[in-house]
């Protein structure tokens, strides 16, 4: 990513942070403007990685959340058949359920 407008910046952030030389080349580099393309690189890569940590844990918790639905389910329906239901009954059960 490169910045156009370079010339706007910097005083932009000589007024935001005064005279001090150190803030505005490090703000520039964590914004993402800096000329510093290992940086940049680096800044992006992380980024990347965290987003894909977030995403597969996301992933992960969904499928943690239906195969424990599953299990509750078919424990159901294993009560359901040892007090006497038939397998009629049962797929009936499902299909009223799942209609309405």
């Amino acid at each position: 990513m490169e910045c156009k407008k370079r010339n706007r910046l910097k005083p932009f952030f000589y007024d935001i942070f005064g005279t001090c030389s150190f803030f505005v080349p490090v703000c520039r580099d964590f914004m993402g403007i800096s000329d510093n393309n290992i940086f940049n690189m680096l800044l992006y890569s992380v980024g990347i990685i965290v987003i894909l940590i977030v995403m597969a844990g996301s992933v992960l918790m969904i499928y943690n959340a239906f195969n424990i639905s599953l299990n509750e389910r078919t424990h159901q329906f294993g009560i359901l058949l040892s007090v006497g239901a038939t397998e009629k009954q049962l797929k009936n059960s499902v299909l009223f359920e799942g209609f309405c």
